[in-house]
Formats: structure tokens, sequence, C-alpha cells
């Protein structure tokens, strides 16, 4: 807990100090190690950032998220070895990830943390995989469905394939919940879908009609789209 607080203070030694503190008194901690090795990937100590990943897996064999953490970590590598030890520990990763919806949340997290990076192909293709991974388990009308749409439309706006980026908006459409709605119509506003973006909103406000944050995301929406008059 005093790493996490250190952490969010922006005290990074310190929070390293907390950790390395806590892994002494129980080195069999996996959320130590792990969040220990999150922060030294963050500072760049790659090295030291594995060592933690290796020991949280130890800790806990069965968790995917020491293997997630891990792939992470030696993708950013970029060389060839370090980006096929990242193919392996993703396998390990999905093999203990349960049902479909976790594989394919797994596929999702990988492709937003690539498309974060700027590796726009590699996040489309993790990207598709979820959505394969939903399709292939009866999933693909869900609301999580729905999100990786809206993933997978930015990453396409980005790489310039319109035509398959305004499929991937209209399937996000589907979604009820307000954070993936809110999430496309900014998605769409970005990208000069003002009109889209409106009629995303205007939906939420409609399944939301006593939520007065959803009515003024409409309304700063409509000022900002010079249309005023409607606000």
């Amino acid at each position: 807990l005093l790493g996490r607080a250190r952490d969010r203070l922006g005290e990074t030694e310190a929070a390293l100090t907390a950790y390395q503190h806590a892994i002494a008194r129980d080195p069999a901690s996996f959320d130590a190690q792990l969040e220990c090795g999150n922060l030294l990937r963050q500072v760049g100590r790659a090295e030291a950032a594995r060592a933690a990943y290796r020991a949280a897996i130890r800790a806990r064999p069965a968790d995917s998220r020491g293997y997630l953490a891990l792939a992470r970590l030696e993708e950013e590598q970029g060389d060839g070895p370090a980006r096929e030890r990242a193919a392996v520990a993703f396998a390990e990763a999905l093999e203990r990830a349960g049902d479909a919806a976790a594989r394919a949340g797994l596929h999702r997290s990988f492709g937003r943390f690539r498309r974060d990076r700027g590796d726009l192909p590699g996040a489309l293709d993790a990207l598709r995989q979820a959505d394969l991974t939903f399709a292939a388990a009866g999933l693909a009308e869900t609301g999580a469905a729905c999100a990786l749409a809206v993933d997978r439309a930015e990453v396409l706006l980005r790489l310039g394939l319109v035509v398959q980026a305004e499929t991937a908006m209209q399937q996000g459409s589907a979604a009820t919940d307000e954070a993936v709605l809110r999430y496309l119509a900014d998605l769409a506003y970005r990208f000069n879908y003002w009109q889209e973006a409106i009629a995303v909103l205007r939906r939420n406000a409609d399944l939301r009609p006593d939520s007065s944050a959803a009515q003024l995301a409409l309304a700063e929406i409509l000022e900002r789209s010079w249309r005023p008059g409607e606000a």
C-alpha cells in the first residue's frame, strides 16, 4: 500500500524502496512483485523488471497478469528474440485466462498497449484477434464487443482505413454503456464525424433521461459543433 501511495504522488524512488521492503518481508507476494516490476519497467530498468515479473509468476503461476506484464516488457525491447519471448509470454497468459471473454480481454489489452506505443498494425492484429474470440464464443453483440469495436475504429482511422473504421464505429454505436458511448462520441468528434458524435451522445442522453451528466455532454458537443440552439 505504501508503494502504491508513493507512486501516485510521483515519488518513484520512494515507491521502489517501499516495494523492495515489502518484497524483503514476503518474497512470494504476487502483488508487490508485479507492481514493483511495473514501476521498474516505467523507469527503463528492464532487467530488474523482468526479474520482478518472473518472481510474480513463480508466486502465482496460474495468474495471467504476470505473463501479460512480461509480454509487454519483452515487446518493448524491440529486437527479434525479445519479440519471440513476448509471444511466448502472451501465449502463456492466454492459457491462464479462463473463458473466451477473458481471452478476448487479453487480446484487447495488448492491442491497446500496442496502439499507445504507436504500433498500429500490431494493435489492429491484436484487436482483430479479440474480435474473432468474441465471435467464436457467440459474444459479438455484448457490451465488451462494442467497446472493442470502438478501439478497432480508432486504430483503423489512424491507419487511414476509413471504410472499415466506419463499419467498426457503427458496431460500437450499439453499446448501451455510457463510458463506451462517450468514448465513441469523442473518437467521432476528433476525426470530424460531428454528426455521428452528436447522434451518439443524443442516444446516450435518451437512454439516461434523468442523468444531468448525459444531458450536459450532449449540450457541450452541440455547442462545440455550432448548434447552440439545440443545446
